[in-house]
């Protein structure tokens, strides 16, 4: 395990990356156009440029320098996410990828998922603002662990901050990164805007790799 300065840091990194990135799968907004270029500015001083993800992101920050036109975002945005989970283009809900409607699947993993919210006391501060197996609030479930985890680390308490990974590790293995390149791979065939290829493939990189990520660290010795 890498020093408990070096620990939260780099779950403070991960926490702004994942909320940056389930900010851009929410319905686009004068304001969130300008909070996603300013978010980028602050998370590119923080050393992504030592990450195997950094060439995917580097696009990302190539494209804040200049935002998209948000009326043809708005369009996009619809045509792809919210035409209705079985006609939209890119469907960014999980269930799509690992349930079936038929058999009443779907109904049965929203609930498992809002009750695994509710275990890991995530039901506060939005986080189930929209459906529980929606792509936003998936990566907001994994950036809400990584503040935890970064509190814990910083506070030296070392020994509950590992049980937090514990749960990231398992989160991700279970749900995220188990259909997020499903979805990615939807993304890049349907042609969308550079917005939403640039981001989509960014996040897919970056949540590959922070699956390997955390199961190095789960598997690791938590310092005492």
């Amino acid at each position: 395990m890498s020093a408990p300065s070096a620990w939260a840091e780099a779950a403070r990194l991960r926490q702004g990356l994942y909320r940056f990135f389930a900010a851009t799968l929410l319905p686009p907004s004068s304001e969130r156009l300008e909070m996603l270029a300013e978010s980028v500015l602050l998370l590119n001083t923080l050393g992504i440029e030592e990450y195997a993800f950094a060439p995917a992101w580097n696009r990302v920050v190539q494209l804040m320098a200049a935002p998209p036109d948000l009326s043809e975002l708005d369009t996009e945005y619809v045509r792809m996410f919210e035409s209705g989970v079985d006609s939209a283009l890119c469907p960014p809900n999980e269930s799509f990828y690992t349930t079936s409607a038929r058999t009443g699947g779907t109904a049965t993993a929203l609930s498992e998922l809002s009750r695994l919210y509710r275990e890991l006391g995530l039901t506060a501060g939005g986080v189930q603002s929209i459906q529980p197996d929606h792509v936003s609030t998936e990566l907001e479930v994994m950036s809400a662990l990584c503040a935890q985890e970064a509190d814990l680390a910083e506070r030296a308490e070392h020994h509950f901050a590992g049980e937090v990974l514990n749960h990231e590790q398992a989160f991700l293995t279970a749900h995220l990164a188990g259909w997020f390149p499903m979805f990615a791979e939807r993304v890049s065939a349907a042609s969308p805007p550079f917005f939403y290829e640039a981001t989509v493939v960014a996040a897919d990189a970056f949540v590959r790799h922070d699956t390997e990520w955390v199961t190095e660290l789960s598997s690791l010795d938590v310092p005492t």
